[in-house]
């Protein structure tokens, strides 16, 4: 959009003036849309035009790509392009199911938490652990004992994200090695 009002401003607008000082106002909006089509038509790079031709003799009756076989090349290079892509995928999946193997604990949800993954819930889950064990060491710092209530309801809120984090790891290893097999 801003090249077409570039073209209007730079090209059109000076070539409009000079025309209607020097046509008649009926055959100006003539002249104006065949230069204005004859500019768009060299900006595509597609072919030179004159102001005589017209803009229905610009676009191909049969691509010449199809008659030289390129066309077929190039469907060719845009499938090997995919396989590679496809590979490449594969190969980082791979690598993502044997990290997720090696790590334990924290490392292993800090880990998961940065896969890019849709329905990653373990992004959601995290934070709430942290916050959870944030808030345990400031009950024990605070000189609260393992007996008081409050501590004994962190822990056991602890206890659950934990859960919910190992669950959301699992399915996540479940998740990819899914599409390891779909991308095989």
């Amino acid at each position: 959009m801003h090249k077409r009002l570039l073209l209007i401003s730079s090209v059109l607008l000076p070539v409009g003036m000079i025309a209607w000082l020097s046509l008649g106002q009926s055959s100006l909006k003539d002249r104006l849309t065949e230069y204005a089509q004859t500019r768009i038509a060299r900006g595509s790079g597609s072919k030179s035009v004159t102001l005589g031709e017209d803009v229905g003799d610009l676009l191909p009756r049969e691509s010449p790509r199809h008659a030289s076989g390129e066309l077929e090349v190039s469907k060719s290079l845009e499938f090997k392009r995919k396989q590679r892509d496809l590979e490449a995928k594969k190969a980082l999946i791979a690598v993502q199911i044997d990290t997720l193997s090696k790590y334990e604990g924290m490392q292993l949800y800090a880990y998961a938490a940065s896969l890019e993954l849709p329905q990653n819930a373990v992004r959601e889950v995290l934070p709430k652990y942290l916050e959870a064990m944030r808030g345990l060491d400031l009950f024990k710092r605070s000189g609260f004992g393992s007996e008081h209530p409050s501590v004994k309801d962190q822990v056991e809120k602890i206890a659950e994200l934990n859960r919910e984090l190992d669950d959301n790891v699992t399915n996540l290893r479940k998740t990819l090695s899914m599409q390891s097999g779909v991308t095989r």
